[in-house]
């Protein structure tokens, strides 16, 4: 035996001796022993009268099962019956109801109520003219003079017309001097048409030279002169005082001619 572990103990002891792989030890336990299960109960026969009590206690289970299950099927078909009566019943009366209703609505007679027509007012018509805030509404001119301004330095006014596209022409020209920061601006105004001289193309359109050629002031100036540079902010602004003028200015002339 090679393998270490308790065996019978070869000197006849009735227990067992450990083996250390190589020689028997004088470590010796004894064997064990296996529990006994223990006996498992005797059932006790029944006699005949106890086999017939529990033939009739049995019987008497599933009658009463078989009665409850029978109550109940009837109970939930009862129900069953109850709701659908009551329903009919329900719907029987509504169906009366919106009936007498509808009888009760057709034999109502339909009033038609008075109606009140009021008579019509005429607005009068608004002939007056607003003028800008801070500007007096010019009466008609002839003349820029006329209308209190000046005419447009004619160099000014060469150049404004060279720039013209599509053939357009300037009427109602006026113009307004304003000296800022020792500088002398000449701001310049008019209405133009186009080349037939009847249509009017832009109005009011405001022009700035400030001696050093002409920019647009007006927006809408660049859509008539968009040679020119913009200039508004850079020199001045279309709402200035001389802008605002020579605009009134070209106002009195389109109305004085």
């Amino acid at each position: 035996m090679a393998q270490p572990g308790w065996h019978s103990d070869p000197e006849g002891s009735g227990q067992l001796r450990w083996w250390d792989g190589r020689q028997w030890t004088s470590a010796v336990q004894r064997i064990p022993v296996a529990p006994t299960p223990p006996d498992a109960p005797k059932k006790t026969p029944q006699t005949p009268e106890q086999k017939r009590r529990n033939y009739i206690a049995a019987g008497v289970v599933a009658a009463v099962i078989v009665a409850f299950v029978g109550y109940t099927a009837w109970n939930d078909t009862r129900s069953d019956d109850s709701h659908m009566q009551a329903a009919s019943t329900r719907s029987e009366t509504t169906a009366t109801s919106a009936s007498s209703t509808r009888t009760e609505r057709a034999v109502v007679p339909y009033e038609q109520p008075p109606v009140t027509v009021m008579p019509r007012v005429s607005a009068p018509m608004a002939t007056t003219t607003t003028a800008r805030p801070g500007v007096s509404l010019l009466p008609p001119a002839t003349s820029a003079a006329d209308a209190g301004c000046t005419e447009p330095d004619p160099s000014v006014l060469a150049a404004i017309e060279a720039a013209l596209t599509d053939g357009r022409v300037l009427l109602d020209v006026a113009a307004a001097s304003d000296i800022i920061n020792g500088v002398q601006y000449e701001y310049v105004g008019a209405n133009v048409y186009r080349s037939d001289g009847v249509t009017r193309s832009v109005s009011g359109v405001v022009w700035l030279s400030p001696g050093i050629g002409v920019v647009n002031l007006s927006g809408n100036s660049r859509d008539v002169t968009p040679g020119f540079a913009f200039g508004r902010g850079t020199f001045g602004n279309a709402g200035d005082d001389a802008g605002l003028k020579v605009q009134d200015c070209v106002s009195a002339l389109a109305r004085g001619r």
